[in-house]
C-alpha cells in the first residue's frame, strides 16, 4: 500500500522506508566456540526529529537531544526479550514504566541513547572505559541473558528482538514512536533502525597450538506494522 506525505515532511518519506517496530536477529556467546556477539542498530533519520537546538522532538522520537552521562543523547524507549535455541525466553527487558514482557522473569528498565548503538551480549563484566569487543565501541548497551526462576535451556546462544512500539506503552514513551500521519491520517509504527548482527568465533581444537578465527555478519530482521487513518 502507498502512503504520500506532505512536501513540507519530505525526510518522513525516507524513515518510511526504514520503519520498524521491531528487529529479531540471534547470537552466540558460547565459551566452546569462543562466540563473541553484537549488534549494531542504526536510526539513521533520527537527527532530523532530535535537533539539540529544537524546543521537543518530532515523531517518532519522543525525546530531544539532552546530556545523558555527560553525552548529549536522545533516548528512546524499547521492550527485549530473548530465547534459548530451543524456545525458552531466557529474559526480558522492560522499557521504563512500560508494559509486561513475555516471561516471569524480572524486567529491566533501559533505552537506545544514539543515532548509532551498539548491543552487546555477555559483556556486562567489562571495564566500563573499554569498548566492546569487537568492534570498540563505547556507545554500547549490554545484554546479559542469564536464565531467571530454573528456565531451561541454553542462555549463550539462541535469538533476541528489540520491540519500539506497544500499543500498552504504560508510562514509558514506547507507544508514542509512530511516524507522523502521511497524507490519508495512516502512522507506521516504531523507529527507522537498521542493524546487523555481527559475530566472532575462535577455534583452537582443530590444530594442537593453532587458533583458527571466523566473523559472520547478518541484517536484522525487521516487521512493519500501521496504524489505521483516523
Amino acid at each position: 500500500m502507498a502512503l504520500s506525505y506532505w512536501v513540507d515532511d519530505t525526510v518522513d518519506a525516507v524513515s518510511a522506508v526504514l520503519m520498524a517496530d521491531r528487529i529479531h536477529n540471534e547470537y552466540v556467546t558460547g565459551a566452546s566456540v569462543g562466540g563473541v556477539s553484537e549488534w549494531v542498530v542504526t536510526f539513521p533519520t533520527k537527527h532530523f526529529y532530535t535537533d539539540v537546538g529544537a524546543a521537543r522532538s518530532a515523531a517518532p522520537f519522543p525525546r530531544a537531544y539532552a546530556m545523558v552521562g555527560g553525552q548529549d543523547a536522545a533516548p528512546v524507549d524499547f521492550v527485549g526479550t530473548s530465547w534459548a535455541r530451543t524456545g525458552q525466553v531466557i529474559e526480558c527487558i522492560l522499557a521504563i514504566g512500560g508494559p509486561g514482557c513475555e516471561s516471569t522473569a524480572p524486567a529491566i528498565a533501559t533505552a537506545l541513547n544514539w543515532a548509532a548503538n551498539v548491543v552487546t551480549f555477555e559483556q556486562w563484566n567489562d571495564p566500563t572505559d573499554q569498548g566492546s569487543r569487537i568492534l570498540g565501541s563505547s556507545l554500547k548497551f549490554d545484554i546479559s541473558p542469564d536464565p531467571f526462576y530454573g528456565t531451561p535451556g541454553d542462555p549463550f546462544e539462541g535469538a533476541a528482538r528489540l520491540t519500539f512500539w506497544d500499543e500498552g506503552g504504560g508510562t514509558s514513551t514506547i507507544g508514542q514512536q509512530q511516524l507522523r500521519p502521511d497524507i490519508s491520517g495512516r502512522k507506521l509504527r516504531g523507529l527507522p533502525a537498521q542493524g546487523f548482527w555481527i559475530a566472532s568465533y575462535t577455534n583452537g581444537q582443530l590444530t594442537p597450538g593453532v587458533l583458527s578465527n571466523y566473523s559472520d555478519a547478518a541484517r536484522h530482521k525487521t516487521r512493519r506494522s500501521m496504524s489505521p487513518a483516523n
